[in-house]
């Protein structure tokens, strides 16, 4: 059997980008995750979040304040029945980094891990590292968010939607293909 993921971005493609967040209570989804992360999980992606933290190396949070807000995280979704598999943080900073995206370090991680078949997996997030961390690691689509897009399209060969629920629908129409 095929297993299939969602590798995600936490912060400004889950719950919103607040700079080096470390209060678990200030943890709310964005508008739309919800929403589309439970269509991913019913069309039988398995979901995981892939998350940069250079924070940590910086000394503006630390270890566990990342892990208070990724509890918090997989708390709000399973509030709303959707479960994160699994979970991988780079908590570095410097270039070189096999882990941190770009680079495809935590993807390859996870595929290893729980069996995943990355050619039929989906890599989303915000920022043009996250989607070139699902191109590195061989992931069938990235998918970079733009919340000011509403019409959605491609971008230097990227496929660029507004949010979490408009990802999930495409995914709805192409699934099980999911050739872009």
């Amino acid at each position: 059997m095929i297993r299939r993921a969602v590798f995600l971005d936490r912060d400004g493609t889950v719950i919103p980008d607040l700079h080096y967040l470390k209060d678990p209570c200030r943890v709310e989804l964005l508008p739309g995750a919800a929403e589309g992360l439970q269509v991913m999980q019913d069309l039988g992606f398995e979901l995981f979040l892939v998350t940069n933290q250079s924070g940590v190396a910086r000394g503006y949070l630390t270890a566990e304040d990342v892990q208070a807000v990724n509890d918090a995280v997989g708390q709000r979704l399973a509030e709303q029945g959707i479960f994160l598999r699994d979970v991988r943080v780079c908590p570095h900073w410097e270039e070189g980094c096999a882990c941190r995206k770009p680079e495809p370090g935590m993807l390859l991680d996870l595929a290893a891990a729980h069996g995943l078949e990355l050619s039929q997996s989906v890599m989303v997030g915000d920022k043009w590292s996250d989607v070139e961390a699902g191109k590195a690691a061989g992931a069938a689509v990235s998918v970079r968010l733009a919340p000011d897009d509403v019409e959605g399209g491609q971008e230097n060969g990227v496929l660029v939607l507004p949010d979490l629920l408009a990802v999930a629908l495409w995914l709805q129409e192409r699934f099980p293909s999911l050739v872009l």
